[in-house]
């Protein structure tokens, strides 16, 4: 049985087995800062883009320990920013991008826009629900994009306002792995917010980081447990049914 693997992006991808951290791949190619990358559900694939070549996307094939890389145009062509990228639950084929003003489910084999929602500006985070039944699309003027895949439209008449600055940035979204109908989201603010994406309601909102907060993941067994990082040098975890934070002294992380 092949050994767990993991992703680590700054300026290259890199993965490595788990539990003994052994590195079986490395792009050394000079690919600038990777903004976005997603395994595919059965981990077989890596998809990532970066800053060097932003109208393109990066495939990294994986087969026991043996790793290729394949770079392919995106589906708006030359001189397009894709700016995230993230795969469906339900699919190896299709990848969900954020390029330009646009967000979209595109066939990679075939090359084949499937679905595309129109006049998204400033996409910096993506996120799709475990049914694939939401996309939510956070950008850098603090909105919340709720899409449908399914109608091919959005789920709101409005996208939810997260912050009431303009100059608020999410940095991380994502929907909950048991309770599907609750989505959460951090800024560079330091705040982070839960919706209800069938009550359309803000369920609570938190600004516990001192600085930017980073990204955000919800347990994978437990529907009301939080966890969010930051960079404050601190991971904070929440209770939503409590709405409050589960410890009350946070530590700090050693990264010194």
């Amino acid at each position: 049985m092949d050994s767990v693997k993991l992703a680590t992006c700054g300026n290259q991808v890199s993965i490595w087995n788990l539990p003994e951290l052994s590195k079986v791949y490395e792009n050394t190619k000079d690919s600038g800062k990777v903004t976005s990358a997603s395994w595919n559900h059965d981990g077989t694939c890596l998809a990532s883009c970066n800053t060097s070549n932003p109208d393109h996307i990066n495939l990294t094939f994986i087969n026991s320990d043996v790793c290729s890389t394949v770079e392919i145009l995106g589906p708006l062509g030359k001189k397009s920013q894709i700016r995230a990228l993230q795969y469906p639950h339900s699919s190896q084929k299709c990848i969900c991008l954020a390029v330009n003003d646009h967000v979209m489910l595109y066939d990679v084999t075939k090359k084949k826009i499937r679905q595309d929602f129109q006049k998204i500006p400033n996409v910096t985070c993506l996120t799709l629900s475990q049914t694939d039944k939401y996309i939510a699309a956070g950008n850098s003027n603090g909105y919340l994009y709720l899409l449908n895949p399914l109608t091919g439209r959005s789920a709101f008449t409005h996208p939810i306002r997260i912050s009431d600055d303009d100059d608020t940035c999410l940095t991380s979204t994502r929907f909950n792995n048991i309770k599907h109908s609750m989505v959460g989201a951090c800024t560079d603010k330091g705040s982070l917010a839960f919706w209800d994406v069938i009550a359309a309601k803000e369920i609570q909102k938190f600004s516990e980081h001192k600085a930017p907060s980073t990204g955000l993941a919800f347990s994978p067994v437990n529907e009301v447990l939080v966890l969010s990082s930051g960079l404050d040098k601190r991971c904070v975890c929440y209770d939503t049914l409590a709405k409050k934070t589960c410890i009350n002294h946070l530590d700090r992380f050693a990264f010194d």
